[in-house]
């Protein structure tokens, strides 16, 4: 059961069929990243009395990846150049093709495709610049969008610009998407220092001005930095806000990043945060979900997380208010919020790769669902 075109972060499921019993039998995945560098995955398994191999509940007996995943094939991607496997995979403006095939005693046998898609036919683009609008970002309005989803806006982390690849992995699970950058692009500040809050603030009410998203809910979802970000403004401008979503937290303002700026990376109102100070919780109200990895090497995410949770306005039993969810998942380390099925480098940020890309799968269709409630 193989769609031949599916959203990034869309499930999958790869079987192996027609086949002779307890045959051995190899499944390869090659694609192309933006760039035009090849990556490719492999995996050997033994087919069932019934001639088959259902790649999502068996495990590989040897190969690029060793537990039961039809996205294994996908996460486990490497660089076939030797000088390219330091390298990122690139993500192209559409997505990515991946071709497969599966050989019997060095035969190919039988082959496939399937296209991962960063836009949604039909959903149009819409880029958001401080000309027009006083913010930089792309804003997608999927076709498809039910009436009570919420608007969502995604804040990426130290490494500025927008987050693509979150804001169309989302667009195409129907969500209308801001990807909002604060730093890094023309007309905003070089570096991730003295960001005003209000920036944010004025995105938010942006979004609900926009015709096509009146009346929605919004939810501001932010990793790392912007995770940061994200729970400066929800204690802040609490009523602009329906949920938020904190991918890697911390509980504490971080230093300024890039340049020799000395001061502080976030400002309200034009007066700097103190560098160290806890992030004040008092006024978040609204729902949070947190997604942290127990083996997070750029911050203790899981700490900071479960102090979140604890310190975060309490609410009486019954209550339709807030409910707070935290997901920590202790193999995982920096990589939150993600799409899953996507090979990435987390060399330097925790965790192995099968634990980040099991979690990734695991929390996806949980902040999906979230969203979605909100």
């Amino acid at each position: 059961m193989l769609p031949p075109s599916a959203p990034i972060g869309e499930p999958l499921r790869i079987v192996v069929t027609g086949l002779s019993p307890h045959t051995l039998i190899t499944v390869r995945a090659t694609t192309t990243d933006y760039q035009n560098r090849g990556w490719s995955s492999v995996a050997t398994y033994r087919s069932n009395k019934s001639g088959q191999v259902d790649l999502s509940t068996t495990a590989p007996l040897s190969g690029s990846y060793h537990v039961p995943d039809s996205g294994g094939l996908l996460w486990s991607l490497t660089a076939v150049n030797p000088s390219d496997t330091a390298s990122q995979f690139l993500i192209g403006k559409g997505g990515f093709r991946v071709r497969l095939s599966v050989s019997v005693e060095g035969s190919v046998v039988a082959t496939s495709s399937l296209i991962r898609r960063t836009v949604v036919p039909g959903e149009s683009l819409r880029l958001v610049t401080m000309a027009s609008a006083g913010l930089v970002g792309t804003l997608y309005l999927p076709h498809n969008a039910a009436p009570k989803l919420p608007a969502v806006v995604v804040l990426g982390g130290s490494g500025g610009g927008e987050d693509l690849l979150v804001a169309s992995a989302l667009a195409g699970q129907g969500f209308p998407t801001l990807a909002l950058a604060y730093f890094g692009e023309p007309g905003l500040p070089s570096c991730l220092c003295a960001i005003p809050l209000e920036y944010f603030a004025h995105a938010l009410t942006w979004v609900k001005r926009q015709p096509k998203l009146a009346g929605r809910p919004v939810v501001l979802l932010g990793s790392s930095r912007g995770a940061e970000a994200a729970l400066l403004v929800a204690d802040s401008y609490p009523t602009d806000l329906s949920a938020v979503v904190l991918g890697s937290p911390t509980d504490e303002v971080n230093h300024p990043v890039g340049g020799y700026y000395n001061g502080s990376a976030w400002t309200l109102p034009g007066q700097g945060i103190p560098v160290g100070e806890k992030i004040p919780l008092s006024r978040v109200t609204m729902p949070v979900l947190i997604g942290a990895g127990g083996a997070d090497e750029i911050w203790d995410s899981s700490d900071s997380a479960s102090y979140i949770m604890s310190n975060l306005p309490k609410t009486s039993p019954g209550s339709s208010a807030s409910v707070h969810v935290n997901l920590t998942y202790a193999n995982a380390g920096h990589e939150f919020v993600a799409p899953p099925y996507v090979p990435y480098d987390v060399k330097g940020r925790g965790g192995t790769e099968e634990g980040n890309q099991l979690a990734l799968e695991a929390f996806w269709p949980r902040l999906t669902a979230f969203l979605a409630s909100h």
